[in-house]
Order: C-alpha cells, then structure tokens, then sequence
C-alpha cells in the first residue's frame, strides 16, 4: 500500500486529506506536518513513497520544504496542493523538483488523479 506524508497547516484540511486517501484510495497516510520544516522531518525519518504539500505554511514554505525534501529524497515524489496556483509557483516548483502543482480549486478528483499517476511506476 503506498505510503503518503502530508504536509498541511491547517488540521481540517489534514483531516479530510487522510479520510480521502484511506477510504476512497487505500493509501497509507504515514505521517502528517503542520510545517515545512516538520514536513522535511518526517519526510527524512519516515521515506513515504510520495509527499503532498501546502504552498503556504510557517517555518518554510512548500517550495522550501521540496527543495529540502528533494536534495535528501530525490526520488520521492513531491506533489504541492495550494489554493495559491499560478504559473510563477509551479515554474518556482519545477526548478526544486515538485512533480505536480494541483490547485484547491481544482478538486479532489485532480488531485487523487495526480497522486496516483505520480505513485505509478515508470513506463520503460
């Protein structure tokens, strides 16, 4: 079963993001940050098969905790899910390694699509 961190500042949304992928995905949600630097912690101790982060949180943003996430864990997947969506941050996030950027407004289906086109393996 895939393993998952997820970043998130705000518990309500880490809530709902865990019951999402639990019930209606069957991926493990390994761990959870309030964080950038949390989440580069827990990512460095837990080696999750990919990390979902929030744009905009205390102590290191998204784009910060990926690059950190990214030099340490090269080949996890790191996916951002932000309400802040633009072509700046995902040109920004590309630059450190994100594989995805995936807007809130977007929708939870976009999301789970993402998540698991980024756990598959690659085609050779």
């Amino acid at each position: 079963m895939p393993r998952i961190l997820i970043a998130e500042d705000r518990a309500s949304m880490r809530n709902t993001l865990r019951h999402l992928f639990t019930l209606y995905s069957k991926w493990d949600v390994c761990g959870e940050a309030i964080d950038g630097q949390q989440a580069v912690d827990a990512a460095v101790a837990l080696k999750p098969d990919l990390v979902l982060l929030d744009y905009k949180m205390p102590n290191g943003d998204g784009i910060q905790a990926a690059s950190e996430i990214n030099q340490k864990l090269p080949d996890t997947p790191v996916v951002i899910f932000t309400l802040y969506k633009t072509s700046e941050l995902e040109s920004q996030a590309r630059r450190v390694g994100v594989r995805a950027v995936v807007g809130k407004e977007e929708g939870v289906v976009k999301l789970l699509n993402t998540i698991r086109d980024k756990l598959a393996p690659p085609v050779v």
